[in-house]
């Protein structure tokens, strides 16, 4: 025998007993459970009841009550017990009686928001259960359910990241005994956390090794760190970037750093990779989505790539709800600054850069062939730059052929099998490679033998694939001129001096951004707060409705009369918290409470509120 704490929405109660034992009962389900109540007389408390009053003989009508009943409460006198619990076992329902333990038992309850606390002592003494309850309900510190909301937003995280329950628990268990970890209960700006190895810090071909790590294990990687809550993981041709969210920012900075030192070359700078927290974090990311932070200023292939990364991790639930509102955040920021400014206007991807280049050092590139190795995002941008130039020849040359006969078709020029690659590299004049492969593509030897039968004809090479895709040793070949990501450099900076009004324009409107970004973070710390003030005000408003619809029906009263009682009741119903609340500030002389329940109800300066609390607010 158990005490009853039950899901109760839908399940029909019948209590046999109108008097004071029975509305106890009865109002202890009200508040979700259908409730009947069946008894020749009934006290003045059920007038104003929301259940469903049955005037008949309770020795008459058990049997009937009883069939359509999931509970049954016995609230009597013994005699009228005894009948009621008889037919309930022969009817094999759960009874509960007043005077004696039944099948279950009714425990008293300390209610918060987020929990319950059942007190029972089994049918021997419900005065003391009260008392317990009184005591309980003054003593029980209110941030044990502040901790349940946190708790509860933390497992919701957990799922998300973590598969292993007894590990998910574990955690649960270690931010349990550590009050600091949920005192704050914060899950805004502060809590985030990024990383990153970019074409500021270091040349790329220093991190080849990171940059033969797919996005996926890399974010696996990142989200197996303690404390990480959300994360997200951004590699392009000239940066990595990993931003996580965390409920324990500590550990994740070290598990972060830990991660990132295991990629990277033995004895590589201190300055290579670039830590930032909170504001500092999410400002970079709109930058970056801006193209503010990319090597050729204001590029629009970086905020196709920031989307493509928020989708991955979004796709598997681990972003979290501070990176999904951040990351949304920096998307829109960047077409808005593509639309409103000038940044992205004329040559500004990597692709236009390296045609560019190809330019700076042929001139003409009417009469040179033009090999593409590489049929991808970057390749077809490569192709996009190269229509206005009209070279001789074009050949594309991929792993998946029917994509370098696409994208051949846009250019006029011819796909080439890539097992075929080596016999028109000797024909190329520029070699233009942008594919995802995380090795070498083109070897030392590819370009040695395609140099044996051109006499006094350079060849250039330019590869803007990250990890690189040619053998920096090709550069050692006679006529070979090897460029890399980092070869773009000097056309980036020109690129800065050009744009350098725009840039100021588009700062602008990134700070706007990070100021409403902001706003809407701060915005989710009150979204849990208002979901319960509105669930708690609907399940008032739902029992007074169904208080005046049981006037309505039995035709006892005028409707006016009823609506008029209806109303009263709500506006009592809605003020009697905050009722209570200020009058203890106010004795407590925490006259600042009141000034903020002004604000909040816009009430300074109102001098037409003149009505005084209804006592049964107060009470």
């Amino acid at each position: 025998m158990l005490p009853l704490y039950l899901d109760l929405k839908s399940k029909k109660v019948t209590v046999f007993g109108g008097g004071a034992v029975g509305y106890r009962k009865a109002s202890y389900f009200g508040e979700e459970a259908d409730v009947t109540v069946v008894s020749k007389e009934f006290i003045e408390d059920f007038s104003n009841s929301p259940f469903e009053l049955i005037s008949a003989d309770i020795f008459d009508v058990a049997d009937e009550w009883i069939a359509k009943s999931d509970l049954v409460v016995a609230a009597a006198d013994p005699c009228v017990n005894d009948f009621v619990s008889q037919r309930s076992e022969l009817a094999g329902k759960p009874y509960n009686r007043s005077d004696s333990p039944g099948s279950f038992l009714i425990p008293s309850l300390v209610k918060r928001d987020n929990f319950s606390v059942a007190i029972s002592t089994y049918g021997n003494s419900p005065a003391m259960s009260r008392y317990l309850k009184v005591w309980l309900d003054q003593y029980l510190d209110e941030k044990y359910d502040k901790m349940i909301e946190f708790q509860r937003q933390l497992r919701d995280e957990l799922k998300k990241t973590i598969p292993d329950q007894k590990e998910r628990e574990k955690i649960l268990r270690e931010v349990l005994e550590d009050p600091t970890a949920w005192t704050s209960g914060s899950f805004g700006i502060e809590t985030v956390i990024s990383a990153h190895i970019t074409h500021k810090q270091t040349e790329m071909s220093t991190i080849d090794n990171l940059g033969k790590t797919d996005t996926q294990t890399l974010l696996d990687a990142v989200c197996n760190l303690d404390g990480v809550s959300g994360a997200v993981v951004l590699k392009t041709c000239n940066r990595i970037e990993a931003y996580i969210s965390s409920y324990d920012p500590k550990a994740s900075r070290k598990g972060l750093e830990n991660l990132v030192n295991s990629y990277i070359p033995f004895g590589t700078g201190s300055d290579l990779v670039q830590y930032l927290t909170g504001k500092d974090s999410v400002k970079h990311l709109i930058r970056v989505s801006c193209g503010l932070e990319s090597m050729i200023i204001g590029e629009d292939q970086i905020l196709g790539q920031v989307k493509d990364a928020y989708d991955l991790a979004e796709s598997q639930g681990i972003v979290g709800p501070v990176l999904s509102v951040i990351f949304r955040q920096a998307i829109s920021a960047g077409k808005k600054v593509r639309t409103e400014t000038k940044v992205n206007k004329g040559s500004v991807s990597v692709g236009s850069a390296a045609v560019e280049l190809a330019e700076v050092k042929f001139g003409d590139l009417s009469d040179k062939t033009i090999l593409i190795v590489g049929a991808g995002e970057t390749a077809s941008l490569i192709a996009k730059h190269l229509l206005g130039k009209n070279p001789k020849t074009v050949f594309v040359s991929n792993r998946t052929y029917s994509h370098a006969v696409e994208l051949a078709f846009t250019l006029n020029g011819m796909a080439v099998r890539f097992d075929n690659l080596s016999e028109y590299l000797k024909d190329a004049d520029v070699v233009l490679c942008a594919t995802a492969a995380a090795h070498n593509v083109l070897k030392k030897e590819h370009f040695i033998k395609a140099m044996e039968s051109r006499t006094d004809r350079t060849m250039m090479v330019i590869d803007v694939s990250f990890p690189r895709n040619v053998d920096p040793e090709a550069a050692m070949v006679p006529g070979v001129e090897l460029y890399d990501i980092d070869g773009l450099r000097e056309l980036a900076e020109g690129n800065i001096m050009k744009r350098r009004a725009e840039i100021k324009n588009a700062e602008l409107i990134i700070d706007e951004e990070l100021s409403l970004l902001d706003s809407k973070i701060r915005e989710m710390k009150a979204d849990d707060l208002l979901g319960k003030l509105y669930t708690k005000f609907d399940s008032l408003k739902h029992r007074e409705l169904k208080k005046a619809k049981c006037k309505l029906k039995s035709g006892s009263k005028d409707p006016d009369e009823i609506l008029e009682d209806f109303c009263d009741s709500l506006s009592n119903k809605f003020l009697a918290d905050i009722t209570c609340s200020l009058k203890e500030a106010s004795r407590n002389g925490n006259f600042e409470m009141l000034d903020i329940v002004s604000d909040i109800f816009c009430l300074r300066g109102d001098e037409h509120s003149t009505r005084k609390p209804s006592s049964k607010a107060a009470d």
